[in-house]
């Protein structure tokens, strides 16, 4: 025991503080690239040994704290069945986009069996929409369920962002999707 950091004094050392900013620093790739953030397996820091103990849940909790404090609602927890049909729907989806009296509408038609077995959809479904040549930023954004037969929602700031590939566009997936982005000034 002798020489073991105390769990109070633990977070104040500089390895805890260099495994959380290296941790962070995989979560900004992550989020610059795209992706599935998976800090299992694939994060070495939580397996460190600082101050003769092995602080993983300590850390990871530092972690998802700064995740918060950053990405706020852009970061998504999902469960394994919402993870599986994003995947589906992304892999299988029918998306297509065209400019429009200077927007640009996005159509997302997922699979007719996705569905069957998920009527009740996403609530969070997510992607990178790249903008039209030209466009230097996005305007509003807005949302229409179903085939061109709905009313227009228009999606908070919390729903999207800038992107290194263009506009990042959090939405609710349980059917047809169309997304009107507009050309911001």
């Amino acid at each position: 025991m002798q020489g073991r950091l105390e769990p109070a004094r633990l977070s104040g050392s500089p390895e805890f503080q260099e495994s959380v900013r290296r941790g962070e620093t995989y979560v900004e790739k992550v989020a610059i690239e795209g992706g599935i953030l998976n800090l299992s397996d694939q994060w070495r820091d939580t397996y460190a040994i600082i101050g003769g103990v092995a602080p993983r849940y300590l850390v990871l909790d530092a972690l998802l704290d700064s995740v918060e404090r950053r990405y706020g609602p852009r970061a998504w927890y999902p469960g394994g069945r919402e993870l599986a049909l994003w995947l589906e729907a992304r892999r299988h989806a029918a998306v297509s986009a065209r400019a429009e009296r200077g927007a640009l509408l996005v159509r997302v038609d997922p699979p007719p069996w996705w569905r069957d077995v998920a009527p009740e959809g996403i609530e969070e479904a997510s992607f990178v929409v790249r903008l039209p040549d030209g466009w230097t930023e996005a305007g509003r954004v807005s949302l229409q369920q179903g085939p061109g037969d709905g009313a227009w929602l228009e999606l908070g700031a919390g729903q999207r962002w800038p992107h290194p590939r263009g506009l990042a566009v959090v939405f609710p997936l349980r059917g047809t999707v169309v997304l009107r982005i507009e050309r911001g000034s």
